[in-house]
């Protein structure tokens, strides 16, 4: 997993916010996956790949992509709230649903990752030339 999201992160061209927040997400995420021992309360740390991946749905590259990916983060939403529920959430947990939901999301993450295109607008995207701008020299007199 770990060599996958070098491998996403190192195909990016551009280092936009919405990457980085991404790419904090999912390392994130992995170190809940690796983890020994991991608490429904942890999956707060998502909040950041949650957020990319909802600026992301909104955007109108977001649009075009369907429906999938509202799915995917609604499904991880209801997944974390029933599983905190005393009936159900000893069940869910024991058939793996809150991990099933927390790949879920790296997926898609590592999928818009690879997906995105450096914007013309993005100030982060477009490097600097550094030429020296011309500075009108007034005639002397």
């Amino acid at each position: 997993m770990l060599l996958g999201l070098g491998w996403v992160s190192g195909v990016r061209r551009h280092d936009s916010s919405r990457d980085l927040l991404i790419l904090t997400g999912l390392l994130m995420g992995l170190a809940l996956v690796i983890s020994p021992v991991a608490h429904n309360y942890y999956y707060l740390l998502l909040l950041p790949l949650v957020t990319a991946l909802l600026d992301y749905g909104i955007s109108d590259s977001g649009r075009r992509a369907g429906v999938w990916l509202p799915s995917v983060i609604l499904f991880f939403m209801l997944t974390d709230i029933l599983a905190r529920l005393p009936a159900v959430g000893p069940w869910l947990r024991d058939w793996g649903f809150p991990l099933l939901s927390l790949l879920a999301m790296l997926v898609a993450g590592a999928i818009v990752l690879l997906k995105q295109r450096p914007p013309a607008s993005d100030p982060v995207a477009v490097p600097d030339p550094g030429l020296p701008r011309e500075v009108p020299v007034r005639p002397a007199r």
